[in-house]
């Protein structure tokens, strides 16, 4: 059963050679296949285009007056030439209609059809104008397979208009049956169910080398036999059948999804079906694999403990994980809608800022670690990475920011820094921090020219102390001896313990000796009341030595070597007392 003019036009009116959707200002956002074939470009190639881009030059003032009039609120029609991405030039034309709400005109709906063959004829029709012309005679045009003409011969006086007709109805089917058996959708015609025609795709979709004389019901799942039945029976002449997705069989039993849909038309004056539809089982099942995907990674997020933000191209977060509630104390909601760097405190952090911003324009992951205020005030460490993400064409899509809770760790470097540079017993600096603090201080006197004193003093008998009453009573009286000694010493002196009942004492500033003598003058007085540690009751005094910058020495270990000495002289005159370094020399 041939298909006739009628069904041919049923699928034109259906499936139009190329359809754009066009933006007010004539941005393509939408093409077809058909669209993307006609003028060579990807779609997403035609995506970032305007449709003028593809006029030429010399026509863009008439295509112009084409928009306006579609702005307007008039469909409209035009003919023009255009360049496909090759640089050839093909004829086109545009049919454009407003696409329109209650709100007004929202976009352009435009069909364009490639009049480039037709265009051709006409001119070679052109050249024999003048011989038809000047000929009283009727000349036939013979042409070869490939529509090119090869010869004129044979005159006829009298070629009635019911032959031209004729001639023209059947170049126009011959056209139109061209384009059914290239268009990639599957098309059959079928009465009651029974399969009239099929064209190609029809055939290579469903795995069947011939359909003709077939049920239609057959290849339709029998979950969706009744459904599909129900709807033919309710359509009538004209009517169209909405687009919708079920499952149908293939040759061998195998199940795929497809998109099908139709109208009913009259075939030869006889009601039949047009059923058009297209297998989309990959696309839905890409569509079902991205749907489980981003159902499982937003599962993840959402049960995640680590801080979780989505933020789109205009630096807006889009997403933010519960998490946020148990880490910050705010809700997500606080953050979702807000610009990347809001914190609810108010609070401000340039170098996050400028780190992200490098982020957004070198498209680089960077991490860093962040300070942030929990809903109740206290400082929660974060450590961030953040991250750029890109859609499957390679376009910077939007960022991902993942922060983890690092207070409890920056807790433990910060106290494994502090065990670095104090003594765990009296909880003062140690001699590595006591080397730093002289080191920075000689730099500064030298610079400035300035004095500075170094004092190197231990406990009197406190071994015969640690011996006889046991290490217990020993670490006690080295902690009230240091607290006693710390008492004795201005805001920017520094006392530190070297090992054992040694300690050093930075006086960094003094102007005068005597500043330095007063300083142990005080400490030897504070050591002299009695020393009460649990029931035990007994005395203990210190031995001091100081030497002077830069009288005692440029370097640190000069200093440290005459304080000790001096030391040691205190203690060969008889101990609880100080003595200055003095030269042998």
């Amino acid at each position: 059963m041939l298909a006739s003019n009628e069904f041919y036009h049923s699928i034109i009116e259906h499936n139009p050679d190329a359809v754009f959707i066009l933006s007010n200002i004539g941005k393509i956002t939408k093409v077809n296949q058909m669209g993307t074939t006609t003028f060579g470009y990807s779609q997403n190639e035609m995506k970032d285009m305007f449709f003028q881009d593809l006029i030429i030059p010399n026509q863009e003032e008439e295509y112009r007056y084409h928009l306006s009039q579609v702005l307007n609120g008039v469909p409209y029609e035009s003919e023009f030439d255009a360049f496909r991405k090759n640089k050839e030039i093909c004829h086109i034309q545009v049919k454009s209609i407003p696409l329109t709400t209650q709100s007004g005109l929202v976009g352009i709906f435009c069909v364009v059809k490639d009049l480039s063959e037709l265009q051709k004829t006409k001119r070679l029709e052109a050249r024999f104008k003048a011989v038809f012309n000047s000929s009283a005679d009727a000349i036939d045009i013979l042409r070869d397979s490939q529509n090119n003409i090869s010869a004129l011969s044979g005159i006829a006086r009298d070629v009635t208009e019911r032959k031209q007709l004729e001639e023209s109805l059947k170049e126009s089917e011959e056209r139109y049956h061209k384009f059914l058996e290239y268009i990639p959708k599957g098309v059959v015609i079928h009465e009651n169910g029974k399969i009239h025609y099929a064209n190609p795709s029809a055939l290579k979709i469903l795995k069947e080398p011939n359909l003709i004389d077939k049920s239609i019901f057959s290849y339709i799942h029998s979950d969706f036999r009744e459904l599909y039945k129900d709807r033919l029976s309710k359509i009538g002449n004209g009517t169209e059948l909405p687009f919708t997705e079920i499952k149908m069989l293939q040759k061998d039993g195998k199940v795929i999804c497809v998109e099908i849909g139709g109208v009913s038309i009259e075939n030869d004056g006889i009601p039949v079906i047009l059923t058009l539809f297209s297998d989309v089982t990959e696309k839905m099942k890409i569509e079902r694999d991205l749907k489980e995907s981003e159902e499982r990674y937003r599962l993840l997020a959402d049960n995640s403990l680590d801080l979780i933000q989505l933020v789109n191209l205009d630096g807006i977060v889009t997403y933010a994980s519960p998490s946020h509630h148990t880490v910050l104390g705010y809700d997500p909601d606080e953050y979702v809608g807000k610009k990347v760097f809001y914190q609810p405190d108010g609070g401000r952090d340039e170098r996050f800022k400028a780190s992200f911003l490098k982020m957004y324009y070198t498209q680089k992951t960077f991490t860093c670690e962040i300070v942030r205020k929990h809903k109740e005030g206290y400082e929660v460490w974060v450590e961030l990475k953040a991250t750029p993400m890109f859609d499957k064409a390679g376009d910077f899509h939007y960022m991902m920011m993942v922060g983890r809770d690092i207070t409890e760790r920056k807790k433990l470097e910060e106290h494994l820094e502090y065990l670095g540079f104090h003594d765990a017993l009296t909880g003062i600096p140690n001699r590595r921090l006591f080397q730093e603090k002289v080191e920075q201080r000689l730099k500064e006197a030298k610079r400035y020219q300035r004095k500075f004193a170094v004092m190197y003093m231990d406990m009197d008998k406190f071994k015969h102390i640690n011996d006889t009453l046991g290490h217990e009573i020993g670490d006690e009286l080295l902690k009230k001896f240091s607290n006693k000694v710390k008492r004795q010493l201005r805001g920017n002196d520094t006392l530190a313990r070297q090992g054992g009942d040694e300690f050093t004492i930075l006086l960094s500033e003094i102007q005068e000796e005597t500043d330095a003598y007063r300083v142990a003058e005080r400490i030897l007085r504070s050591l002299q009341e009695s020393w009460q540690i649990d029931e035990h009751i007994f005395q203990t005094t210190s031995s001091i030595g100081i030497a002077f910058y830069p009288k005692d020495g440029i370097t640190f270990h000069e200093l440290m070597k005459h304080a000790d000495t001096a030391l040691y002289q205190a203690k060969e005159d008889g101990r609880n007392n100080y003595k200055a370094y003095k030269s042998e020399k």
